[in-house]
């Protein structure tokens, strides 16, 4: 008897599974995973590739983020430039992501003020009332007609 209540346990947590993959919410969260993962690259080489090269030209091509190292004795040592180099990525993508998304839903608030609700409801308002109106003119039209 429990065998057959762990096979229907093992049946409903396969349909559920099979639902929930099936929604079509988890593709678009695989597609949002990699489309995250290529815009990292994507800013990862705009900050190592565009932005560096001219502040390691300005200290005489002697300084790089990724070289900042402290030396514990033999190969062993602390690469806190690629640490730094990460941070300023990090930065970099919070940057271009509050660009973006934040300063690009502003825009658009701006140009669809909030208000817009409010005015289509009094739009509404006028348009019931000038409704009834009308229907009020035809009642009283067929009210006067000969019959």
């Amino acid at each position: 008897m429990s065998e057959n209540k762990y096979l229907h346990q093992l049946k409903d947590f396969k349909d559920g599974f099979k639902s929930f993959i099936n929604k079509g919410d988890v593709i678009k969260l695989a597609i949002a995973i990699v489309m995250g993962q290529l815009f990292t690259k994507m800013v990862s080489s705009l900050s190592t590739d565009v932005i560096m090269p001219p502040i390691v030209w300005l200290f005489n091509g002697k300084f790089t983020l990724n070289e900042l190292k402290i030396n514990l004795g033999g190969e062993n040592a602390i690469n806190y430039g690629k640490f730094l180099q990460n941070v300023f990525e990090f930065f970099m993508v919070a940057f271009v992501i509050y660009i973006f998304v934040y300063q690009g839903k502003k825009h658009l608030q701006t140009k669809n003020p909030s208000n817009v609700k409010e005015l289509k409801i009094d739009d509404i308002k006028q348009l019931e009332q000038e409704k009834v109106a009308l229907l009020k003119e035809i009642k009283d039209l067929l009210q006067n007609s000969p019959k």
